[in-house]
């Protein structure tokens, strides 16, 4: 994840809004639409168990819906 849009950034919170209303997570996902490594990223967070924050442009409840269909 060296090459993330998100590592170098001035707010590291922004990934891990405080709700899960859709005004909190935007501008995280917006950079993360554009990132080199988003695919990885949203892998990694299906592979590890990743709860909480945003991964690769999605948010924790839609990781937790990659998770089961990757059961499948």
């Amino acid at each position: 994840m060296d090459r993330g849009l998100c590592r170098d950034h001035p707010d590291p919170d922004l990934w891990f809004p405080v709700t899960s209303a859709p005004a909190d997570s935007a501008e995280a996902i917006f950079i993360c639409l554009q990132c080199p490594v988003r695919c990885e990223c949203a892998d990694l967070a299906v592979r590890s168990g990743a709860e909480f924050g945003i991964w690769g442009g999605f948010d924790a409840h839609m990781i937790r819906t990659l998770r089961r269909k990757a059961k499948r």
